[in-house]
């Protein structure tokens, strides 16, 4: 790596130098649980993701993004069942929301 990056480890509790391997860094965020709209802390999640990818990139590091979707969940149920829906379609409306909302503000997609 060109650069050096340090974030914050959880697991050691300190800040760390990012070791990109061979030029190239996974980088995993943790997605959405599918039952109401997006927000302001959804967008500042993705958005400090976007920023770090694209720095990350912009310094020559290839960056494998990577994302989950919580499909079902507590929060997911309870909201299906108080409005009488399926949850697999609650679930598929509010990710195909929240999509439409990343695109809107330029978020990159995940990778996989």
């Amino acid at each position: 790596m060109a650069v050096q990056v340090r974030l914050y480890d959880s697991l050691s509790r300190a800040v760390q130098p990012v070791d990109a391997h061979n030029g190239h860094l996974t980088v995993y965020v943790c997605g959405i649980t599918p039952y109401d709209t997006t927000h302001l802390g959804h967008l500042f999640t993705y958005a400090m993701a976007d920023i770090l990818i694209r720095y990350l990139e912009d310094c020559g590091v290839r960056v494998t993004y990577v994302q989950n979707l919580t499909d079902i969940d507590d929060p997911l149920l309870r909201e299906a069942q108080k409005r009488h829906e399926p949850w697999q379609a609650l679930g598929k409306r509010w990710t195909i929301h929240f999509i439409h909302d990343m695109q809107t503000m330029n978020i990159w997609p995940p990778e996989h």
